[in-house]
């Protein structure tokens, strides 16, 4: 079998768990798409499955299309993030919206910050946000590269660079020790500690 035939087998088996009458099933194929298939494809098969009966397979669709950015993905997003009944789920279409949306989307995600939001719709609005504004402004950066000027060259090139390096950012670090500080779940201790030392090279430790 060639590794022609060897991927089609695999979407077309892909596709088949798609259509499972097993929502897990659904759902688990819904986050992990076949290794080589077209991206239109792959989007043409999720789509529908935004307004699949099951939550979680929503979830999973909106969350693996922000990996794809396309036209039609951006549409599908904004649509359903406008019309998805599950505050959860409806989280995830807009951090994938921000991933891959336009400088237009960036309304969609403020708006979904006002009138107090769900914790979830909150937290990814704001990392869709986030991601938006960071992206744009790296390809606004990358066009001034070639402006007529040498001094916004230089500017445009040390602003690229102090996006792209890790950074100290005190406050966050801060903030993140003083609620390891508070916080009384272990596990969540744990989670925090973790976000910690997967920036900084010295976690913070909370006293016991």
């Amino acid at each position: 079998m060639s590794e022609e035939q060897s991927q089609k087998l695999s979407f077309q088996t892909w596709l088949s768990a798609l259509r499972s009458e097993v929502g897990l099933e659904r759902c688990e194929a819904a986050e992990s798409p076949p290794e080589g298939a077209a991206p239109h494809e792959v989007v043409a098969a999720l789509i529908p499955l935004l307004d699949d009966a099951n939550e979680l397979v929503r979830m999973s669709a909106a969350e693996t299309l922000g990996l794809y950015p396309a036209p039609e993905t951006r549409d599908a997003l904004r649509d359903y993030v406008g019309r998805e009944p599950s505050a959860l789920a409806r989280a995830h279409g807009l951090s994938s919206l921000g991933m891959i949306g336009e400088r237009g989307d960036l309304t969609i995600l403020l708006e979904a910050l006002e009138s107090p939001p769900e914790p979830a719709i909150a937290v990814h609005a704001l990392v869709g946000a986030y991601e938006l504004m960071r992206r744009l402004a790296k390809q606004r950066l990358a066009t001034l590269l070639a402006h007529e000027g040498p001094e916004t060259r230089t500017l445009a090139a040390e602003a690229l660079v102090s996006l792209v390096t890790p950074r100290d950012d005190e406050d966050t670090l801060r903030a993140l020790r003083e609620a390891l500080e508070r916080e009384t779940v272990p596990g969540t201790r744990d989670d925090i500690r973790a976000a910690i030392a997967s920036v900084w090279s010295e976690p913070a430790r909370a006293e016991e």
